[in-house]
């Protein structure tokens, strides 16, 4: 996973790269059900709509555009 974009058990689930042993002891704990998925779906989901919002993400280029143009840096 990427971690600008999860939480680690809040909005999904991170481990470390490259380290099967972990990803395989994440995925049992997962099956095992010591975590509230739909909680966790749901915390996901806001992310990403409330922090990559193409709207939104079009009014910071935007913005960032305009700044450049005007010489504010």
């Amino acid at each position: 996973g990427i971690p600008e974009l999860i939480c680690h058990a809040a909005s999904g689930f991170l481990v470390p790269e490259r380290d099967a042993a972990a990803l395989a002891q994440q995925l049992q704990s997962v099956i095992a059900g010591h975590y509230a998925l739909a909680e966790i779906r749901l915390n996901a989901r806001e992310k990403i709509v409330s922090e990559f919002n193409q709207q939104q993400i079009y009014e910071q280029l935007a913005a960032f555009l305009l700044d450049e143009h005007n010489g504010v840096h």
